[in-house]
């Protein structure tokens, strides 16, 4: 059986070492973190830009629907003006007997 050399070490460098360890272990999840946060101010930076192009969009169909909607309703407009009036069988037949009416009147 053979012996291998041990290194002791004193209880001091022992202690050191754990806090160094336990050190670096928190400073790498505090990078972390920040990258973590970073990724997700990129993301959301991201999303807000889609999220103002899909409004915009929506926006500007709105008025362009709009816009349609109202050349229609001009449109139907001009053509019921530029039609002649339709009146009613007895507003023309009230019509005539009051020129009936009138023409005797002349006459006499």
């Amino acid at each position: 059986m053979m012996l291998l050399p041990t290194n002791f070490r004193s209880l001091k460098e022992l202690s050191h070492e754990t806090r160094t360890n336990h050190k670096h272990k928190i400073n790498e999840l505090r990078e972390s973190k920040k990258k973590k946060k970073k990724k997700k101010k990129k993301k959301n930076r991201t999303d807000d830009k889609k999220k103002k192009k899909i409004t915009k969009c929506n926006k500007i169909r709105k008025i362009l629907e709009n816009k349609i909607v109202r050349n229609i309703k001009m449109k139907h407009m001009i053509k019921k003006k530029k039609e002649k009036p339709n009146r009613s069988s007895l507003s023309l037949k009230d019509s005539e007997m009051q020129r009936k009416l009138y023409n005797t009147i002349d006459v006499k």
